[in-house]
């Protein structure tokens, strides 16, 4: 491991992350430089701003490694078991700040609210699983409920079943959102289609789909942004 930022101790004062910090505010600071303040010291051989550097290249990025969630996942030299736990209670925190935010959502007023409000939960899951969001008239969120959990490869849509759940909860309109283990946050022909059926289907009884959200990777893809329902 060659990270290529210099040693802390060789930096001039106003440049080493805590000082950098206190001087010009907490906003002035690279990730790799924030990283760098949690793992706090490095080793014989690499800094903190080194072993920091070498962790978001080797994870490819701030998101996939604040997603980690194992200690031995953490194999890197300079990251031993008490680092190992006080960085993925930094991301623990930060994922819990997340789902606060949107946990008193009570109505429907974009779809990237929706998204954000299960992004972490449903990214995480190795199966699929489908979650239905009904809404009142005016958009006001009746319930939200976890229809099923699959495979990797999916589940079958009981549509009817969907259809009955939505007219004794009197809904207007309604949410599908699915995951893909796969990582892809793309729909398929099959998500497309499907998405086609139940729509058609529900709106015969005046209970619109609002959006279909497909969740992937720490992002989502909105059926209803592209256009596409």
């Amino acid at each position: 491991m060659n990270g290529s930022s210099p040693k802390i101790k060789d930096l001039p004062l106003h440049q080493r992350p805590r000082e950098k910090a206190l001087r010009y505010g907490i906003n002035s600071l690279s990730n790799v430089e924030l990283l760098a303040i949690i793992i706090n010291s490095g080793t014989k051989d690499q800094s903190a701003l080194q072993i920091a550097e070498y962790l978001l290249n080797k994870s490819q990025g701030l998101t996939k490694l604040a997603n980690l969630s194992e200690i031995s996942e953490f194999s890197v030299k300079g990251i031993k078991t008490v680092k190992a736990i006080t960085l993925l209670a930094a991301f623990k925190l930060c994922e819990r700040i997340q789902k606060e935010n949107y946990s008193h959502l009570e109505y429907m007023q974009s779809s990237s609210e929706i998204a954000n409000k299960y992004l972490y939960d449903f990214s995480s899951a190795k199966n699929e699983m489908l979650l239905l969001i009904s809404l009142n008239k005016d958009l006001k969120i009746i319930k939200e409920q976890l229809l099923y959990v699959g495979t990797k490869k999916g589940f079958e849509i009981d549509m009817i079943a969907i259809l009955d759940i939505l007219k004794k909860q009197k809904a207007k309109f309604y949410v599908l959102l699915h995951n893909h283990p796969s990582g892809s946050v793309y729909p398929s022909v099959e998500d497309l289609t499907a998405t086609k059926k139940i729509r058609d289907l529900t709106s015969k009884s005046g209970i619109f789909l609002y959006d279909h959200l497909i969740v992937a990777s720490y992002s989502y893809f909105s059926l209803r942004d592209n256009e596409l329902i």
